[in-house]
């Protein structure tokens, strides 16, 4: 398979109300949205993308700050530097 989604977690955050974590990071190569089925590079783990939750103004030179929403249980790979990808 290919890659065409991959980021790059940079921070996690678990706010009261939302429906599941927020995950900030960077997005390296693609385009996702909700739906996307994400796996954890590293661990093979796959799960669904419930949103984005914001996305920089100003991206930088070749890669995108954005916030993705994730069910909670993907917590123990939630963790920054990790890798998440979608393949194609």
């Amino acid at each position: 398979m290919t890659t065409r989604f991959e980021f790059q977690v940079t921070d996690v955050f678990q706010i009261s109300g939302r429906a599941g974590l927020i995950v900030t990071g960077t997005v390296l190569q693609g385009e996702v949205r909700p739906g996307t089925l994400l796996r954890d590079a590293a661990s093979g783990c796959s799960f669904d993308l419930l949103g984005i939750e914001l996305a920089c103004p100003r991206p930088r030179r070749d890669h995108h700050e954005v916030g993705l929403l994730v069910p909670r249980t993907v917590q123990d790979f939630a963790v920054p530097g990790r890798i998440w990808i979608a393949e194609a």
